[in-house]
């Protein structure tokens, strides 16, 4: 599913819940297609139309386009997130509801939920991503905390291949990450990222005028290094379900060992 536009809301502080209610509760209708019956609080004539006067209603308005429509796929974006485990991913309460929410859709749903956020790294004042020279100790594996001279700028299109060339480093070396914040020690921790290979742009109003449009370019990474908490639920039942069936056994063994091995002694 792609979303081909979306409109801005308006100031949520001017709303008027009672008219929103009355509007929105009174509508709702069951389609049938493609075999799925959908039942749906659909906004009527008098919404749309009030939407269009410029209400002050709150709204975002989605399009969507395309073939491969997915009801069960849903994309969760948020400024915060609880699952990268680092402060500057959970500065309110936001960073917890962006975890939690999803992680429920997975797990109680069977839904297909892809988290999304902005990209929030030390170091990156002037944009684009921070780029890392990886760092191994003497078995091979990589330090995950390393000298925050090891860091470095990298613009928003560039590659790895680039950035070593304009570094002078190996390419093999390199990594694309998120920087912690260096220690008193000025090392830094980090998480790796992947690039997607996706990248493009839109356009919004413009910060300085409401009748022109600002292009907006995006790139998108992935963070394999961070938990996915359908696994995490697998593992944590396979862990239980495994002690519930070691335990009977254990119980009998050591009841064995009791009686074969421990006694007491008669004082003479």
């Amino acid at each position: 599913m792609r979303i081909a536009s979306v409109l801005p809301h308006t100031y949520a502080g001017s709303a008027n819940k009672t008219k929103f209610s009355t509007q929105t509760q009174k509508n709702y209708q069951t389609s049938t297609a493609n075999n799925y019956e959908i039942s749906a609080a659909v906004a009527g004539t008098a919404y749309i139309n009030n939407l269009e006067r410029g209400s002050s209603v709150p709204s975002i308005r989605l399009t969507f386009t395309g073939a491969d429509k997915n009801i069960n796929q849903f994309v969760s974006y948020a400024p915060e997130n609880k699952r990268y485990k680092l402060n500057a991913y959970n500065q309110g309460g936001l960073g917890v509801v962006a975890l939690e929410g999803p992680d429920s859709w997975r797990l109680k749903e069977k839904a297909d939920v892809r988290d999304f956020s902005p990209y929030h790294s030390f170091g990156n004042e002037n944009g684009g991503i921070r780029i890392a020279e990886m760092v191994k100790d003497k078995n091979g594996n990589l330090e995950r905390l390393i000298p925050a001279t090891n860091f470095f700028e990298a613009n928003q299109t560039e590659t790895l291949e680039q950035a070593a060339k304009r570094l002078g480093k190996k390419t093999e070396d390199l990594r694309f990450v998120i920087q912690v914040a260096p220690d008193t020690k000025n090392n830094s921790a980090f998480i790796i990222l992947e690039d997607e290979n996706v990248s493009g742009s839109f356009k919004r109003v413009s910060d300085t005028s409401i009748d022109q449009l600002k292009e907006i370019k995006y790139r998108l990474f992935g963070a394999p290094e961070l938990s996915d908490p359908v696994v995490s639920a697998e593992k944590a039942l396979d862990f239980q379900t495994k002690e519930k069936v070691k335990q009977p056994y254990i119980a009998k063994i050591k009841e064995e060992i009791n009686r074969t091995y421990n006694y007491e002694q008669e004082l003479q």
